[in-house]
């Protein structure tokens, strides 16, 4: 009696379980559901962005202005872009990219959403770029620069890069002192006042009209490796004090100036 008892509660425990069980796979396939259905809904939603803006990059910085767009969570649309992708990257690139346009869908919808889902895939699409040409061990710092610059120029537009690049000043001012490192190793055997004479010529080409305003933003860091490079060669020649001194004397100028 007793163990029938037994068999009884088992059995009826058995069906508890595999009820549970049962719900338990309905809630998981309800959700997984909803997760791809979402994704693919993005996805066209997506496509169809591109579609409308792509003929016409002026529209974006337009349309960001008039829905109150042009910071979000106190940085620019770009920067928060990245924040979201970079939250992701743990899971792995794809993942990343997948969980960070779900996010912008759920926050965003509608038009706000696609529209910022369209500037991510852009962003993907340059910072790909820029993997594969800081990848190429044919190219120098300065042609990557260069070139990941043109790309950017290239995929987001110009309208639309100054819009969400606004302060390419350091930029600028990166690209020449790069340019100045590759110019001097391939002419070491010029005379320094010949090189001082180029290198002020690709100042001037650089940075444009913005020249005088940018020459005062160079680091002085940059400015003193620059000065070292120059007159490396003389400074292999002196002795301990007489290179403290010449050190001394380059600092105390480029301070000056």
């Amino acid at each position: 009696m007793l163990s029938e008892f037994k068999m009884s509660i088992l059995n009826n425990w058995k069906k508890y379980i595999l009820y549970f069980l049962f719900l338990i796979t309905i809630f998981i396939g309800l959700y997984l559901g909803y997760r791809y259905f979402s994704y693919k809904k993005i996805s066209e939603n997506s496509k169809e962005l591109n579609e409308f803006y792509k003929p016409d990059y002026n529209k974006i910085p337009e349309y960001f202005r008039v829905e109150n767009l042009q910071t979000i969570d106190g940085m620019r649309p770009i920067e928060y872009l990245r924040v979201i992708l970079v939250k992701y990257y743990p899971y792995g690139k794809k993942e990343a990219e997948k969980k960070a346009k779900e996010e912008l869908e759920l926050r965003f919808r509608g038009e706000k959403a696609m529209a910022l889902i369209y500037l991510l895939n852009l962003l993907l699409e340059w910072e790909k770029s820029t993997e594969e040409i800081q990848q190429n061990t044919e190219l120098d710092s300065y042609q990557k620069k260069v070139f990941s610059l043109n790309r950017r120029k290239e995929i987001f537009g110009e309208e639309l890069e100054n819009y969400l690049f606004p302060n390419q000043d350091y930029e600028k001012i990166e690209t020449y002192f790069l340019y100045t490192k590759r110019y001097i190793k391939k002419h070491r055997e010029d005379e320094i006042s010949e090189i001082r004479d180029h290198l002020q010529k690709a100042k001037l080409e650089i940075y444009g009209k913005d020249y005088e305003r940018l020459k005062e933003l160079e680091p002085f860091e940059k400015k003193y490796e620059l000065e070292l490079l120059l007159q490396e060669r003389e400074l292999e020649i002196l002795n301990l004090e007489e290179r403290k001194f010449r050190l001394a004397k380059i600092k105390s100028k480029l301070l000056q100036n």
